[in-house]
């Protein structure tokens, strides 16, 4: 029987279906599965017709704006930068940001972006001030 190509996205543990997910703590962040690639997962998970670039330190930047980061052959990092996504998640200012994460254990500034660290640095959210948006939510195990 032939899968759906994106059947993942049904599951409740998929960022892509459930993006509330970053910041509700529902599901633990070593579970959580961003397009069906979850964290220790091998670098042949990621689709190579996804890839649109092998970057520097292990990034792989795909074309649907996901981003994941591989270390010793495994998923270290996974990086929610499709718009799409992060358009569900409703932040329009930083003050969004910390009524939906809460208060940030510390925040960054690398301008233009200021990023906001949780969970002991497991989670990162890109504030862009020129922008004024969230760039991305970066996840790491």
């Amino acid at each position: 029987m032939l899968q759906h190509r994106d059947s993942f996205s049904h599951s409740t543990n998929e960022i892509t279906a459930n993006p509330a997910i970053l910041y509700d703590h529902s599901i633990p962040i070593d579970q959580m599965k961003l397009k069906g690639v979850g964290f220790g997962d091998g670098e042949a998970a990621i689709s190579d017709r996804r890839v649109m670039d092998r970057g520097m330190n292990g990034w792989i930047m795909c074309r649907d704006g996901c981003r994941y980061r591989v270390d010793g052959g495994a998923v270290v990092v996974l990086g929610v930068w499709d718009a799409s996504i992060i358009e569900k998640l409703r932040i329009e200012s930083p003050a969004d940001i910390e009524a939906r994460f809460g208060k940030a254990e510390k925040v960054e500034d690398a301008d233009p972006v200021q990023i906001y660290r949780y969970n002991g640095g497991k989670v990162s959210v890109l504030w862009n001030k020129q922008e004024k948006q969230v760039n991305a939510v970066n996840l790491t195990r």
